[in-house]
């Protein structure tokens, strides 16, 4: 059974950095609700008003999508974040993880999108799961989660799954 797939469209400020702009995705291991979100945009928020790489402030923008990927963005126009500053990113990150309980720094999860739902499994068990969701939802979409630009966040977060 085919299922019409909601994809959510790219928050505006993708198109708008340039396209080789430092993209992070830390993905959640389950959904974020409501509270978590609006608390974690707040932690982002203060984070990247005061976010530098060797004292350049960094023209950092964010957003969570599908209530389970927090992408960072750095503007590469602007400044590009350094070894330093992406430590920083990194342990706000742990402390997100440690407040809500969540994981986000795993980078061997695989997800996609079926019947509007996101469904992730540890990438050694990708095959399986795309075994299961092929039989329940053939227009089912997967999410690349080693992407590192804007471009690539544009262009190929988001594509149907090879079976």
């Amino acid at each position: 059974m085919e299922t019409t797939l909601t994809i959510q469209k790219l928050p505006s400020w993708v198109a708008e950095v340039h396209p080789q702009s430092t993209v992070w995705i830390f993905a959640a291991n389950k959904a974020l609700n409501e509270t978590q979100k609006i608390d974690i945009n707040n932690t982002l928020q203060n984070f990247a008003s005061n976010w530098n790489a060797h004292g350049t402030t960094l023209a950092a923008v964010f957003s969570i999508l599908y209530d389970q990927f927090i992408v960072i963005c750095t503007d590469h126009n602007i400044a590009a974040a350094s070894g330093c500053s992406i430590d920083k990113l990194v342990h706000t990150m742990q402390e997100i993880e440690s407040k809500h309980a969540v994981d986000l720094l795993n980078k061997l999860r695989y997800f996609v999108l079926c019947n509007n739902k996101i469904l992730s499994c540890p990438w050694s068990e990708r095959a399986l799961l795309q075994k299961k969701i092929h039989t329940e939802d053939a227009g089912a979409v997967q999410f690349q989660m080693h992407i590192n630009t804007a471009h690539q966040l544009q262009n190929e977060w988001i594509l149907p799954i090879d079976y």
